[in-house]
């Protein structure tokens, strides 16, 4: 007979179950894995999808908020008149704005519209002497008729407030405030004009005069050179005299 011990075999039904059980706890593992992951996906898919709708409302509102105090600000400055032709959409020319329809409700005679009076007129014709210095000379300076320091005293960080366009600002809104509602839409139609016009020229490539030894002073020559820089220039300036007359004419 042999010495050695045998093992009784475990029943095959005992082993069975252990195998089962161990596969049925992994597989619970992993599905209650999957599940927790999917409910996290969709939990922060609606998150985010809130988290847009809030936004969006938000920046409806903001959106609505700004309009609404732009539309506000607008009604609280503008007269009806402006408001029926839509003051951001007033592009009339000069030619069709008529003065001789106007209807003055303030006092020309008071301080105020005098020296706004006074401003126009002195600013028409400094720019009608510099349109006779361009005939005289292609090369000629206005940095006094325009109030345009030379390059010299500008700084490229804080440019320099041009004091005429200030005081042709001032002045337009003096002269608007002596009309009724519907004079008024079209001086300041007028008055953006002006301006408009003096910008334009000032800000024109060729208006700075070539001044001999300045840095750049070499092409700028070059610029004036050319016949059709010289018209476009002196067209800008024409038109200025136009748009001044122009406002005059209202309080002439």
């Amino acid at each position: 007979s042999s010495t050695n011990s045998v093992v009784p075999a475990m029943p095959y039904s005992m082993r069975h179950q252990r195998v089962m059980r161990f596969v049925l706890g992994t597989a619970t593992i992993c599905i209650l894995a999957q599940a927790s992951a999917c409910c996290f996906r969709t939990a922060f898919t609606s998150f985010r999808s809130m988290e847009a709708d809030v936004a969006s409302k938000q920046n409806s509102a903001g959106s609505l908020a700004r309009r609404m105090v732009l539309i506000g600000a607008i009604g609280a400055a503008a007269p009806p008149a402006a408001l029926s032709i839509g003051l951001a959409q007033d592009f009339r020319p000069l030619e069709s704005i008529d003065s001789t329809k106007r209807v003055i409700t303030g006092d020309m005679n008071s301080e105020s519209a005098q020296k706004a009076i006074k401003i126009i007129k002195d600013t028409r014709d400094r720019v009608q002497s510099a349109v006779e210095k361009l005939d005289a000379d292609r090369e000629a300076d206005f940095a006094r008729e325009f109030a345009v320091p030379p390059p010299s005293q500008q700084s490229n960080f804080q440019p320099p407030v041009n004091t005429d366009v200030k005081d042709l600002r001032w002045a337009s809104a003096q002269i608007d405030g002596l009309m009724d509602g519907t004079t008024k839409a079209d001086t300041e139609r007028v008055g953006r004009i002006l301006i408009s016009a003096f910008y334009k020229t000032i800000n024109d490539t060729s208006f700075r005069a070539p001044v001999f030894g300045e840095q750049g002073w070499i092409g700028q020559s070059a610029r004036r050179a050319e016949p059709e820089n010289v018209k476009r220039l002196r067209g800008e300036m024409v038109n200025l005299v136009q748009a001044a007359d122009k406002l005059l004419s209202f309080v002439g």
